[in-house]
């Protein structure tokens, strides 16, 4: 009785101490943006409008959607991104199905002559993006068809990361399984 009473102490000090850093908490209201995630949406939003330019990485020469996407994390978290999609899509942690939060990342395949295209999930099913169809960085909804048919894949750079929040419930599900 002692040893499980002290194993069920111990698998909650491990799961609190696993937590994120108080920078990264979620909101109180229940939402999973934390400040990390409000920077870099915040950041994302300054430079709306901003012209598109094939290889572009700064507002002032205007962005590519990789290179966007770099200097948006870049000036909002201090992450550094390659300015390549294909590469991009190789940073952070998958995030499955479609449990996006703010800040996630986007990708579409467009066709053959760009394969890949890159955003920044903003929440409510919309993201932000240096297109070259329209020219100048804008807002899009993921579930407009054209985005919808293209959506590749998600990509998530900052915590909350999908397999701990798994872990965690699965270790406190073991211990409350003890006392029913």
């Amino acid at each position: 009785m002692r040893s499980s009473v002290l194993g069920i102490l111990f698998l909650l000090v491990l799961t609190g101490c696993a937590g994120l850093r108080e920078n990264d908490r979620a909101e109180p209201n229940g939402s999973s943006r934390g400040p990390a995630r409000d920077r870099v949406v915040k950041t994302a939003y300054d430079y709306l409008g901003t012209p598109y330019r094939f290889g572009g990485a700064t507002p002032e020469e205007g962005f590519d959607c990789s290179g966007y996407v770099a200097y948006v994390f870049s000036r909002s978290v201090g992450l550094d991104l390659p300015h390549y999609t294909g590469a991009q899509i190789k940073k952070g942690r998958p995030v499955p199905g479609r449990r996006l939060l703010p800040a996630d990342l986007v990708f579409f395949r467009i066709d053959r002559r760009q394969p890949l295209h890159v955003g920044i999930y903003l929440g409510e099913n919309r993201f932000i993006h240096a297109p070259s169809r329209n020219g100048e960085v804008s807002v899009e909804r993921l579930d407009h068809p054209y985005w919808k048919q293209r959506y590749r894949a998600a990509r998530r750079l900052l915590p909350p990361f999908p397999e701990k929040a798994k872990a965690r419930e699965a270790a406190l599900s073991s211990v409350a399984g003890r006392f029913e």
